[in-house]
């Protein structure tokens, strides 16, 4: 299991696109990600959506065009960023996707809640422990991106802040002013061959033409 210390500068980043900002903040209840949350059942709301977050402001969209179908893909997906996790622990398992026909589960924990043992480790494990021989520990550098988004005159900004990279500060290769950092970067190697860069911590980016383009993009740079 992987575990995502929250920041006070932390947020998701999202690829430019048309859409509308949420008109007032809402407050947002979070439920772990996993087959037995009962998460239609208003009886469990509180017990079951156990960490609230707001007010944040959130966008919504992308909007469609006239005549434009909605994608069937994107029915239903609620992506829920990174700044409705600030003060608490992200806990992701991603065990059962490798039968390639599951999804990975995630929770989301106060600091400081202890791990579970037996049966509890599949459905509601708490925070691994991470000092054993088995551990890796994973700086992230925070990335500003606010200059990036626009919005219409007069109008407020989705709640965001800095964007979780495996790597250096991106910023500073269009914004020498900004620090880099000292994380050093990822470095992805096949045979002889090698490059290395900053990678944004976004496990739901991997759709097919996501990773396509990725792809493409390391291919042409190696």
């Amino acid at each position: 299991m992987a575990t995502l210390p929250s920041s006070p500068t932390s947020a998701w980043a999202e690829r430019p696109r048309r859409s509308s900002t949420s008109p007032n903040p809402l407050h947002i209840g979070l439920a772990k990600y996993h087959p037995d949350a009962d998460i239609d059942n208003p009886n469990t709301y509180t017990t079951v959506y156990n960490h609230t977050v707001g007010p944040v402001r959130v966008q919504i969209g992308p909007l469609l065009q006239e005549g434009q179908e909605p994608n069937p893909d994107l029915a239903g997906l609620d992506v829920f960023g990174i700044p409705t996790m600030q003060g608490k622990v992200v806990v992701m398992d991603p065990k059962p996707t490798n039968s390639y026909l599951d999804t990975m589960r995630t929770y989301v924990y106060s600091p400081g809640t202890a791990m579970n043992s037996g049966t509890l480790l599949t459905s509601d494990p708490g925070i691994p422990t991470l000092n054993d021989a088995m551990s890796r520990h994973v700086k992230l550098t925070y990335a500003d991106f606010d200059r990036f988004t626009t919005t219409s005159a007069g109008a407020e900004p989705p709640t965001q802040n800095g964007n979780p990279f495996i790597g250096p500060n991106p910023i500073h290769n269009v914004d020498p002013s900004v620090p880099a950092g000292s994380n050093p970067a990822m470095t992805l190697a096949m045979g002889t061959l090698s490059t290395s860069g900053s990678f944004l911590l976004d496990t739901g980016a991997a759709r097919l033409d996501d990773l396509l383009e990725q792809s493409r993009r390391v291919a042409r740079a190696i």
